[in-house]
């Protein structure tokens, strides 16, 4: 509203200063008052706009103010709300301070915007709108308080029903039931921070839970009772309510081989009911699988699809039970019909195959039939693994049980639901609850018997087992007192009975290492009477076979390591070689001596004197020593030794790949002496130069499995190895012809002229090379007193034979004695003195050993007409003349009685 006009004072007054019109006071003195009314009445307006302008903006400043302080005060509230932790001791606390500290916030948050008010109005109206905040932030905070603590205080009542539920967990009886319902209840009524409708609603629930908990209980304690309270009879053949078993409906599909035909459904049905039929293969079976880490079952499943478990079947290109072929066979060294060697050697290809096939069976499959090149695989290879992978499949999935075993015959659901169980919390439980219980009572009934009876049978094997070893097995009579449960009456009488059986065997097996062959074999025959017969031969004839293929073990490992096993089995004599002195060692090799001729006889094992690795030992230590240290070396042992059966065995041991170092021992290990050229050589000597001569000439350890060491040089530059092979032979052959190593055995005459040979050659070699003379120019000379040296001489008889005297006899004492012992021989043998003489005329005579000799009549050996044994003159032994000296070549045909040359030429 405008108020009265007043013209400005200054319109009247001039530029100078002087008044423009003519006033009275009077007219000037109304004027002014008349401008003061209408002043005033004009500052009146303006101060009523002005209030009306500042009650706007309080009001404005207040509203805005209050609802951005309330969202911060009820944002402030939520993060607190949230950040609050149940597990915190201070919670309920915390909860029941909500309220108030809401209360002092939007006290505190008024008071701060009365503080920021820009005026007496905006103060007023904070007043006004925050008293409308602060009420619904206090009922606000009073609901979420409530809320929590219904939450709270359920959390701790479900706490409390959880710690029920396991006391009734460690209890289910009715009374413990009882008590924890009553308990529940009462405490629920007595809460004050829960409604009505959700104590109804914790009471119903742990009702329910309660009582689950006691049936389910009851029912994993023992399920067999909780189905009898059921009415559901004990045992399982079911698996979720359903049988099981049974085998693939159709055949398998055809993949176009032309030898291989697809297996139809009743193909893979016979063969499945026959890997689950017992057989006398299964221990054969269950043993090899645990030795090569495959299963049993895959083993027997592939025999039986390969020969239907017959032993001796044969496809012309496969045989045994196993289907080995003839070079696969012979790769493994083994004998593909006998049944324990093709199932291991079945059991040791499948764990090759697995592992590099990475356990996909068809492969392993694929490898078994057409080998490992998969370049090699077709048809019939694909055909084969595809109609193994289905019997493999059928075999998975049937779980066929033996009729006898116990059963349950489940409930149908309705039946279950109305059933009455003697437990308090039975009828608290739903329809779906109770079936579900009762059907894992029926699952776990079916597992407890199910791994019962597999538990039960991997006991009745270890204790075969056990028994096997000749060791007794705790709880023997325990275990076939549980065998009905599991089993039936009829076979638990079946298993038990072949449990008996292999019992009564036990104390055989624990013996069987070291029974001597001859009353091992007696026992087996007398005691066991072979296989048994009648009903019982299913149970016992597996058990008669394994302490048969016991036996083959025991003497595969007699003939393999005798030695070792006799210490194994601390034998008489039998101990490891004591290195320790000369005297230790000496000792342990007069022990080896019993010890052997022991094991030869009474265990059939083959001679052997030292262990595999005893030898190993002695080679290695010889390939240290120079030629004379290894001759005195094995001199010593066959001092200590004091046997030539013995010493040969040993020495075939230590030096089986050396023969001429052999013969270097056993010519110095004589002791004597010959004469060369008119010199005396000791035997030592001459076995120590044959032994320097083989490390020139071979540069090598006697241990085949030692690196070839660095030739030596000669002074001519030449290398030592390189000899003039040719020369050397022709010279041998022409003093020592074939006449001096002529025997009934070709091979051991050849075998025995290279090795006189080859110790002439070392000889003669140590000699040229210590007096520095080149090896590639030979004196014949030189080789003739190296072969007189090496040999002990040459004596060429009248009758054309070229004999060597025993190592270290004067030839001339030789020659004189040679016609006497052979006369004393031959007449001893049931020759005449007529007879033998022709023999000695006419009968050319040839080396057999060193000092023996024999007689061969063309190309036949004479023989012994008492006993048919070879004549063998023998200078071994002591000599006594007994008739007048007969000189060779006397006798002459004319003088043989009539008929006599018939019958001896």
């Amino acid at each position: 509203m405008a108020g009265p006009r007043i013209d400005p004072y200054y319109q009247d007054v001039q530029a100078s200063g002087s008044i423009n019109s003519q006033a009275t006071p009077d007219d000037f003195g109304a004027q002014i008052g008349r401008g003061a009314d209408q002043l005033a009445s004009g500052l009146d307006a303006a101060a009523s706009t002005i209030n009306s302008i500042d009650q706007d903006q309080g009001r404005i400043w207040a509203a805005t103010a209050v609802s951005q302080k309330e969202l911060q005060l009820q944002q402030a509230f939520q993060t607190r709300v949230n950040s609050l932790d149940p597990q915190d001791p201070e919670y309920p606390a915390k909860i029941q301070a909500i309220t108030s500290d809401q209360q002092a916030a939007f006290t505190q948050g008024q008071q701060e915007l009365m503080d920021q008010a820009p005026s007496k109005s905006a103060r007023k109206f904070v007043g006004y709108h925050m008293a409308s905040a602060t009420l619904r932030g206090t009922d606000l905070a009073m609901r979420t308080q409530a809320q929590l603590n219904g939450q709270y205080t359920s959390n701790l009542v479900a706490q409390g029903q959880k710690a029920d539920e396991d006391v009734l967990a460690a209890s289910p009886d009715d009374g413990t039931f009882t008590t924890l319902l009553k308990k529940n209840a009462d405490m629920l009524g007595g809460l004050t921070t829960i409604s009505p409708t959700d104590k109804l609603n914790l009471h119903q629930k742990f009702v329910n839970d309660l009582s689950n908990v006691q049936v389910v209980s009851q029912m994993s304690r023992d399920p067999q009772a909780f189905l009898t309270a059921v009415n559901v009879q004990g045992g399982v053949t079911t698996i979720r309510g359903i049988q099981v078993g049974g085998v693939p409906a159709g055949p398998v599909a055809n993949l176009g081989a032309d030898t291989v035909k697809p297996y139809t459904s009743s193909n893979i049905g016979s063969i499945v009911q026959k890997v689950q039929a017992a057989s006398e293969f299964d221990p054969i079976f269950q043993a090899a699988g645990q030795r090569f880490g495959v299963s049993p079952s895959e083993l027997k499943m592939r025999a039986v699809a390969e020969s239907d478990l017959n032993p001796n079947a044969s496809s012309g290109q496969a045989d045994g039970i196993m289907q080995i072929s003839p070079a696969k066979a012979k790769e493994l060294g083994i004998d593909p019909k006998d049944p324990a060697q093709a199932i291991n050697a079945a059991a040791q290809l499948l764990a090759r195959y697995q592992s590099a096939a990475g356990g996909d069976m068809s492969k392993v499959d694929q490898m078994y039939y057409g080998g490992e090149d998969a370049k090699s695989w077709g048809p019939n290879t694909n055909q084969y693994a595809a109609n193994l992978g289905a019997v493999r499949g059928a075999l998975t999935g049937a779980s066929v049980p033996n009729p006898g075993d116990p059963q349950v015959n489940p409930l149908s659901d309705n039946a279950i639901a109305e059933a009455k169980v003697p437990l308090a919390g039975w009828e608290n439980l739903t329809w779906g609850q109770k079936v579900n219980t009762v059907r894992q009572a029926e699952a776990l009934v079916g597992k407890q018997l199910a791994s019962g009876r597999g538990q039960i049978m991997q006991q009745v094997e270890d204790a075969k087992a056990s028994f096997a070893l000749g060791q007794g097995y705790p709880g023997y009579e325990q275990l076939k007192a549980k065998l009905p449960a599991y089993l039936g009456a009829a076979q638990a009488a079946r298993v038990a009975d072949g449990l008996d059986y292999a019992q009564s065997i036990s104390g055989f097996m624990a013996n069987m290492a070291t029974m001597p062959t001859a009353q091992r074999d007696a026992f087996l025959q007398t005691q066991m009477g072979g296989a048994p017969g009648g009903d019982e031969a299913a149970v016992k004839a597996p058990l008669y076979k394994q302490a048969l293929e016991a036996v083959q073990r025991v003497d595969a490992q007699w003939q393999k390591a005798p030695i070792q096993m006799a210490i194994a089995h601390n034998m008489p004599n039998a101990a490891p070689l004591d290195f320790s002195s000369a005297q230790a060692m000496g000792q342990s090799l007069k022990d080896r001596v019993a010890l052997n001729n022991t094991l030869t006889r009474d265990y059939a094992a083959p001679s052997q004197m030292l262990t595999e690795d005893e030898s190993h030992q002695m080679a290695q230590g010889l390939g240290t020593m120079n030629g004379g240290d290894r001759v005195n070396y094995l001199v010593q042992a066959k001092t200590a030794i004091n046997d030539d059966r013995g010493f040969a065995t040993f020495m075939n041991q230590v030096a089986g790949k050396n023969p001429t170092l052999a013969y270097a021992a056993n010519v110095a290990a004589t002791g004597k002496s010959v004469v060369v050229d008119g010199k005396s050589l000791a035997a030592a000597d001459i076995g120590a130069q044959i032994s320097d001569g083989d490390i020139i000439l071979n540069g090598r350890s006697l241990d085949k499995d030692m690196g070839k060491g660095a030739e030596p040089s000669m002074p001519t530059g030449a290398k030592a190895a390189q000899v003039d092979e040719k020369t050397l032979r022709t010279l041998f052959s022409t003093t020592l012809g074939p006449a001096a190593f002529q025997s009934p055995d070709p091979q051991r005459s050849a075998a025995t002229q290279e090795e006189v040979f080859n110790a002439v050659k070392a000889y003669w070699v140590a000699g040229q090379y210590k007096q520095g003379k080149p090896l590639d120019v030979v004196d014949g000379k030189s080789f003739t007193n190296a072969i007189n040296a090496v040999t002990g001489g040459v004596w060429s008889t009248g009758a054309g034979g070229q004999i060597m005297p025993p190592f270290g006899k004067p030839m001339a004492d030789f020659q004189n004695e040679w016609a006497p012992r052979a006369m004393q021989t031959l007449k001893a043998a049931g020759y005449s003195d007529e007879e033998a003489q022709q023999v000695l005329d006419r009968a050319r005579p040839y080396n057999l050993a060193d000092g023996q000799y024999g007689f061969l009549n063309g190309t036949r050996p004479m023989t012994n007409r008492n006993n048919g044994s070879l004549v063998r003159v023998n200078f071994r032994d002591a000599y006594t003349p007994e008739a007048p000296k007969i000189s060779v070549g006397t006798a002459t045909g004319d003088s043989m009685p009539a008929g006599l040359g018939a019958n001896l030429f």
